[in-house]
């Protein structure tokens, strides 16, 4: 099981850009992820379910789980910071809070969608994360540059 998800999150990993390419960039590669998370419903709910049994610090994938939560919150925290370098973001978005904040955003979006899937949710994330964007970028755009 942890074979599997390993190889699926090592596919998807190799697509995104690197985190310095920043938060725009990032929130797309999350959009695009989501959305093959939706076409495989059984990975994802894999995921979820072995996810929820891993906060047991006992279970097997416990570690897999801590990690892979860390680097998402690090990967995140990093296109903040590039982001706030390059002028986009403004300088008072603290960048670990954020990255914690998008992770929690799409899992616990998804976690809803598979109790209830008949709401769109790549839609409701992106409409979430275009309210956040418009209250922190510089330029006054949203998910895209105006």
């Amino acid at each position: 099981m942890l074979a599997v998800l390993g190889f699926h999150d090592r596919s998807r990993a190799a697509r995104f850009d690197p985190p310095a390419h920043g938060l725009r960039r990032l929130l797309d590669h999350m959009l695009d992820a989501l959305q093959e998370e939706v076409r495989s419903p059984g990975l994802t709910r894999l995921f979820a379910t072995t996810a929820g049994e891993a906060t047991d610090p006992a279970h097997p994938a416990h570690d897999y789980f801590r990690r892979r939560f860390e680097l998402m919150r690090e990967n995140n925290a990093r296109a903040v910071r590039a982001s706030i370098e390059a002028g986009l973001v403004r300088a008072d978005v603290d960048p670990e809070a954020l990255g914690r904040a998008l992770v929690a955003v799409a899992d616990g979006l998804t976690a809803q969608w598979l109790m209830d899937p008949s709401f769109d949710v790549v839609q409701h994330v992106r409409k979430h994360l275009e309210m956040l964007m418009r209250g922190i970028v510089t330029d006054g755009g949203g998910l895209t540059a105006p």
